[in-house]
This record gives structure tokens, C-alpha cells and sequence, in this order.
């Protein structure tokens, strides 16, 4: 799976620079989750209608593995 995610952000961001990947094993830190991710729940939620999608987007990347990639499937 993280070869697969390294194939994909060498497509999508071929001249990304690796210094502004967030690595938590690398990177101090407790955590990987950024500050201002409750403000993007918060909008999410009040575009969707009364559904806690927000609350999805923070599942998700509570979730997420360390690579920085994700591939949300059916």
C-alpha cells in the first residue's frame, strides 16, 4: 500500500518537495492532525445538509495510514 501511495503522489505531485511532508515518526509532535482541521469540520458539516460529514473527514484521517495518501474506495 505505500508503494502504491509513493506511485501516486509521484504522479499527482511530481516536484513535491519531501521537506513539507508532515512524518510523525520524523516530525515532533503528538499528533498529525492539524489545528485547524475542527474549522474544516465545522464548514463541512454546514454544507451538508444536517449530515456529520466533518466528523467523516476526521474519522478518515484519524484512520489514515502514515503515508501521505489516501484512496477512498466504494
Amino acid at each position: 500500500m505505500a508503494e502504491r501511495a509513493q506511485q501516486q503522489m509521484d504522479v499527482h505531485f511530481p516536484n513535491y518537495p519531501p521537506a513539507l511532508i508532515w512524518r510523525r515518526k520524523t516530525n515532533d509532535g503528538f499528533t498529525t492532525v492539524p489545528r485547524t482541521l475542527p474549522i474544516a469540520m465545522q464548514a463541512i458539516d454546514m454544507q451538508s445538509k444536517g449530515t456529520p460529514a466533518g466528523h467523516t473527514l476526521f474519522c478518515l484521517w484519524a484512520r489514515a495510514p502514515d503515508h501521505p495518501f489516501m484512496t477512498v474506495e466504494n
